[in-house]
């Protein structure tokens, strides 16, 4: 047996020096006796602790395998290490790698925050809201952006300005601060029509593979779709291309046909909404098709015998009932010059 590194007693406060590197170590067994002797015997001659050492042969010896087991012969070497040595490397590189990675958003959250050589200015909201940013990294960060400030052309002489009435304060500013630190400060306190708007701004700005993302993962928490929003997230997710709050809706509706089945709002916001009406269909479909079939909107129980749709759906809302509204907000963003 040899150790492959210097082996010691370790210890809050003290080290001490116990094996050197490559000190032979002769010992006999038997074929069928186990490891967990060798290395019990192997700690206590040299003062060190069974647990902080790994035994190898041609792989990791395990206390319950014998030499016969691995195919040990007579003259063959066993190989002895510290066990968290390859820990503490990987946590001496965590500590290393961490404080650049906070240091290095820190250090754009900052410029957000002061706005130091900024060279656009947006005027966002009805109140037109100065919120100052910067081409260069919002080009990077959003192929949007890329696009508008290229057709805008280079005004190197005088800071750019650009109004967006359409989106408030609140969330244009969590989406750059998302394009400059790829995260959002306290994203899961932000209030659920809050949310609605930061999705809408996100698809606008084409940020679907990063931002969106984070966005469905809070919306499609049990607890934020309901019977009476069901409806509405349905509709948000299919006009602003959120795929995983799309599936979420639909599988909410799947488990909770029966109730919504009775559920005259949700009925009349399917009639007065084709798109709304074309995705359950779809699922339904998709699912009639399946082996987990359940009985879709129409259904009353077994494929064999189904209501009449006409008796269980009126053929229009009953007279001063509004269809649901249009979307919560628009979906461009409005700027001095047309935006891409």
């Amino acid at each position: 047996m040899k150790p492959s590194e210097d082996l010691s007693l370790r210890g809050d406060h003290k080290t001490i020096p116990r094996v050197q590197k490559g000190k032979d170590y002769p010992c006999q067994m038997q074929k069928s006796q186990a490891f967990s002797c060798l290395f019990k015997h192997y700690a206590k001659h040299n003062g060190l602790k069974k647990d902080d050492l790994v035994f190898y042969f041609t792989d990791e010896l395990k206390p319950d395998e014998t030499p016969e087991t691995v195919h040990l012969m007579p003259n063959d070497e066993i190989t002895v290490c510290r066990r968290n040595r390859l820990e503490e490397d990987d946590e001496e590189g965590d500590k290393h790698e961490e404080p650049v990675q906070e240091s290095f958003l820190k250090q754009f959250s900052t410029l957000l925050e002061t706005g130091e050589y900024a060279d656009v200015t947006f005027l966002v909201g009805p109140e037109e809201t100065t919120i100052r940013g910067h081409k260069a990294l919002l080009s990077v960060r959003s192929d949007y952006f890329r696009a508008m400030f290229k057709r805008r052309g280079d005004n190197s002489h005088d800071e750019d300005k650009i109004k967006i009435p359409g989106h408030s304060p609140a969330s244009f500013s969590r989406m750059l601060e998302f394009l400059y630190t790829d995260s959002i400060q306290n994203l899961s306190e932000v209030t659920t029509v809050e949310m609605i708007e930061l999705l809408v701004l996100a698809d606008v700005c084409l940020l679907h593979d990063n931002l969106i993302p984070q966005i469905e993962k809070h919306l499609c928490a049990a607890e934020k779709i309901s019977k009476v929003n069901v409806a509405e997230f349905l509709l948000l997710s299919i006009s602003n291309n959120a795929g995983t709050l799309k599936r979420a809706c639909l599988a909410f509706i799947n488990e909770h046909r029966d109730e919504l089945i009775m559920d005259m709002e949700f009925r009349r916001e399917v009639e007065s909404n084709p798109d709304l009406s074309w995705a359950i269909f779809e699922a339904d479909t998709l699912a009639d098709s399946g082996p987990l079939r359940k009985r879709t909107l129409a259904d009353s129980g077994s494929s064999r015998k189904r209501r009449r749709v006409d008796s269980e759906v009126p053929a229009a809302a009953p007279a001063g009932i509004p269809a649901i509204p249009a979307p919560l907000m628009s979906n461009t963003i409005n700027s001095s010059e047309s935006a891409p």
